[in-house]
């Protein structure tokens, strides 16, 4: 049996909101890392415009979700990891 994972430490200040065609330069720049990519199919180097087309056409169903980057310090604490 599975034991469950302790629940992550509380973000402060934390803001998720629905993404907008204005955030498409900076989920397409998120988009091109590479560890986004490893292990899928998905080409690298989207355009900015085909972001922004997408967010435009989503339905009233369809979400995608966006929250501020985190401190890369403040990140490393979330996730267990560390900052040299």
């Amino acid at each position: 049996m599975d034991t469950p994972s302790p629940p992550a430490p509380p973000i402060p200040d934390l803001l998720i909101r629905a993404a907008a065609p204005e955030d498409a330069a900076a989920i397409a720049a998120m988009q091109a890392l590479p560890g986004f990519r490893f292990g899928t199919l998905r080409l690298p180097y989207p355009r900015i415009e085909d972001v922004r087309r997408r967010l435009a056409g989503l339905g009233e169903a369809e979400h995608m979700l966006r929250a501020p980057p985190l401190r890369r310090r403040h990140a490393a604490e979330c996730f267990g990891g560390s900052v040299e």
